[in-house]
């Protein structure tokens, strides 16, 4: 009976080992793969000049900075590999001056996070939960996943994640990491540090690139809640009832006709009930 419990354990230990040797090979390799992107994104953004877009679908043109027009077609290039890429996502640790913004991309100087945001379209649950286990290449049984638009399915069916739409984006991502070191903490793993108000003051600045502009948003609030709260499944149809419903969550009164909610799974890995949700709000 010892034998066979003693054989058993060094089975286990031995499957532990394994998992936890390739889990920290597909963290490594997805590691390498975002750099690659980041790359990619930024690849031209210190040799184009200023210059005025206009959108077909657009009755205005938009005008952006040299370094936002170099982000939009980053973000472009990066859809020519894979057409489910919405934006990219960025969060500043610093008020960095929009004509500074690649450079500081670059070398990570003020750039707490940064990801490309994927959504594989289609009216069903199958695909907006794709990029939960898929890389952005389209493997399955990613350990990371990536970070992707989700909650974004009306009653009718329709889709509605767009970054270039006013209203309520939500996006999520793996909370992939369990301790407290800031260096460790990737995807959205780095959420958690939101629950300090000084820590929120100091990394408040977010920024959402499309393939037509560029919008910032300052992050106002930071809680815990669960996978079905309110602020997940939120898409106003009217800006009146986003700035009601934010001002009655957060006790605070706001205005607003854009937001992002950024979600994240908690530390507890017993169930999968905890979320943390960081808030934030159009800058006009």
């Amino acid at each position: 009976m010892k034998k066979t419990m003693t054989f058993i354990l060094i089975i286990l230990a031995a499957v532990f080992v394994t998992l936890s040797v390739k889990r920290a090979r597909d963290k490594e390799q997805a590691a390498e793969s975002y750099k690659e992107l980041k790359a990619e994104m930024f690849t031209e953004a210190e040799t184009l000049p200023e210059t005025t877009v206009d959108d077909a679908e657009e009755t205005e043109a938009i005008t952006l900075s040299s370094d936002e027009r170099a982000m939009v077609d980053g973000v472009k290039r990066l859809q020519k590999d894979n057409e489910d890429v919405q934006g990219y996502i960025m969060i500043l640790d610093s008020d960095i001056k929009k004509e500074e913004l690649c450079g500081s991309a670059i070398r990570d100087e003020g750039v707490v996070l940064q990801y490309p945001v994927y959504q594989r379209r289609g009216n069903d649950q199958e695909a907006l939960d794709y990029y939960l286990h898929h890389n952005g290449k389209g493997e399955p049984e990613s350990y990371p996943g990536c970070i992707f638009g989700d909650g974004a399915i009306d009653d009718k069916g329709n889709y509605l994640f767009d970054f270039d739409s006013k209203g309520n984006h939500v996006i999520a991502g793996h909370n992939m990491s369990v301790n407290r070191n800031k260096k460790e903490n990737w995807m959205f793993g780095g959420l958690r540090f939101y629950e300090d108000a000084d820590y929120l003051k100091e990394h408040k600045n977010l920024v959402l690139v499309t393939d037509k502009t560029v919008k910032y948003f300052t992050i106002i609030c930071y809680y815990d809640g669960k996978a079905d709260d309110d602020y997940y499944n939120l898409h106003p149809e009217a800006p009146e009832s986003l700035s009601k419903f934010l001002s009655d969550k957060t006790g605070t009164r706001i205005e607003t006709d854009d937001a992002v909610t950024l979600v994240a799974c908690d530390d507890d890995t017993t169930n999968d009930i905890g979320r943390r949700y960081v808030i934030a709000i159009s800058i006009k």
